[in-house]
């Protein structure tokens, strides 16, 4: 299963676009906020596409959950969530505290705009990046995971 993961698209649905065309067969999309709306022409048009969306601190759509538990096999779930509201720019220690108490052994955040890739204690610790405006290098990005008999894997991707 390939999972594609993106964040703080900031209004531009061109750096959306891109990342799914260049993951057409992705089995779902995750956006971890501050889409302001980016995300809505994506629904319309990739209507086969299974997307996630959480709420981040510059989306005006209250109607976007702020944290998600996504399920995906019998082994593994997903805690995503924008990250502001965990005080992620100082440590990811109460976000990981948080994904664990539901039950997720990945934990996927935005907000910084800066990538982190790590694994400790038995949970993965997923940052893409800003797909638009990144604050680490001048490089945008995204990532996916991918699950299955191998285990996981997880890849940060310049966006091209």
């Amino acid at each position: 299963m390939r999972i594609v993961v993106m964040s703080d698209s900031h209004r531009l649905f061109s750096s959306v676009q891109k990342i799914i065309e260049a993951q057409p067969d992705a089995d779902m999309y995750i956006h971890l906020g501050d889409a302001e709306g980016s995300m809505d022409m994506a629904h319309i048009i990739y209507p086969d596409k299974k997307f996630f969306c959480v709420l981040g601190n510059c989306d005006t759509d209250i109607s976007l959950p702020a944290d998600l538990v996504i399920p995906v096999d019998e082994k593994h779930s997903i805690f995503a969530t924008h990250g502001h509201r965990y005080g992620v720019h100082s440590s990811t220690k109460a976000l990981a505290e948080e994904a664990r108490k539901n039950g997720c052994d990945i934990v996927c955040y935005g907000h910084t705009h800066r990538t982190e890739n790590t694994y400790s204690d038995g949970m993965y610790i997923l940052n893409p990046g800003s797909c638009t405006c990144p604050r680490d290098s001048s490089q945008r990005t995204y990532a996916f995971i991918d699950i299955g008999d191998h285990g996981v894997f997880v890849t940060i991707v310049p966006l091209k």
